[in-house]
């Protein structure tokens, strides 16, 4: 793996730090991948106190343990970064972590499709549950997949584009390559109109190469 982030992942774009104060922040997927290049730069820049949901404890940042496969999880994630936080407010929610898994049909243990529920149904759950603790100018990163392009969908095969029931409940085997994920943001939009700042960041299969 390259030390170098691609030019579309620099720091700034993971929020960024105002006048030199230190940023909280709360990250998924940062323990492989350009996600662990990103949570060891922003935990070396010395201006950011992140916190990774992780499934083993990692040596960068302090890890929580979260499975996106387990909604369940996801909540015990959620009441435990409130709990260590305090009132200390979030600055930074960034949703990183995803799969792609073309050639396995395997649902959760609540009952999901396994890509739809971690890439989307378990980061819509924990932006929710965390959204009464982020801050008043806080900023949400979402790093979505540019597979359902057809222009560039990194070799696997054309999405059949499907509605969200379909998408969590298909009644046969379907590829799905991540389809935007901009859906729920607009719901944070609507909830959060005057007081949040978001950041979406899309990022392409190719650009997980090292």
């Amino acid at each position: 793996m390259s030390n170098s982030l691609p030019l579309h992942l620099r720091l700034s774009q993971f929020g960024g730090f105002r006048g030199g104060s230190v940023s909280t922040m709360v990250m998924t997927g940062g323990t492989s991948g350009f996600g662990a290049i990103a949570a060891e730069r922003l935990t070396l820049s010395g201006n950011a106190r992140l916190i990774l949901g992780a499934r083993r404890p990692t040596s960068v940042g302090a890890s929580i343990p979260l499975d996106l496969t387990e909604l369940d999880s996801v909540r015990a994630f959620a009441t435990s970064v409130r709990e260590r936080l305090g009132d200390t407010p979030v600055d930074r929610l960034v949703l990183n972590a995803g799969v792609v898994l073309p050639d396995v049909a395997g649902r959760t243990v609540d009952g999901f499709e396994t890509t739809f529920a971690v890439n989307h149904l378990a980061h819509y759950l924990l932006l929710r549950l965390l959204l009464p603790a982020l801050a008043d100018r806080a900023i949400v990163v979402l790093t979505t997949s540019g597979t359902h392009d057809p222009a560039n969908h990194a070799g696997l095969a054309p999405p059949r584009h499907a509605d969200a029931e379909l998408l969590a409940h298909p009644p046969e085997r379907l590829i799905w390559n991540g389809e935007d994920g901009l859906p729920y943001l607009r719901v944070l939009v609507r909830l959060r109109p005057s007081r949040t700042e978001i950041g979406v960041e899309e990022t392409h299969e190719a650009d997980r190469q090292p």
